[in-house]
């Protein structure tokens, strides 16, 4: 297991966390993985699709004082409405999210969809 907890205090938690994972060794863990449990940040949440992972998101909220407004919850809806993403507030995450994130998996499409907008 992996724990990338920035300045987080671990030190009650009985786990080895890193401040920070250079990009390089995060995608690698993250390919290697079984399962990717990550915070609904943009990058995080990309990094894991690119390597194939459906990962369990947890997003950050501004009413918790976690994060500065609550970004992460309309990414974490969104992909998780496309199918790319299990999604799960941190109190309500249960075995069963965990098992059907690790049994996910997203693919890259040789010719992805045109983008289309409607005229306005």
């Amino acid at each position: 297991m992996l724990w990338q907890t920035g300045d987080t205090d671990t030190s009650d938690l009985g786990i080895a966390g890193h401040y920070a994972i250079p990009e390089r060794d995060l995608t690698q863990a993250m390919r290697e993985a079984d399962l990717v449990v990550a915070h609904a940040g943009v990058g995080t949440a990309l990094a894991a699709l690119e390597v194939g992972k459906c990962p369990l998101l947890v997003p950050r909220r501004l009413s918790l004082r976690e994060h500065v407004d609550d970004h992460q919850i309309q990414v974490a809806r969104e992909l998780g409405d496309r199918g790319l993403c299990v999604s799960v507030e941190a109190d309500d995450l249960g075995y069963e999210d965990l098992l059907v994130a690790a049994g996910s998996r997203v693919t890259v499409v040789a010719e992805p969809p045109a983008f289309v907008t409607s005229g306005m």
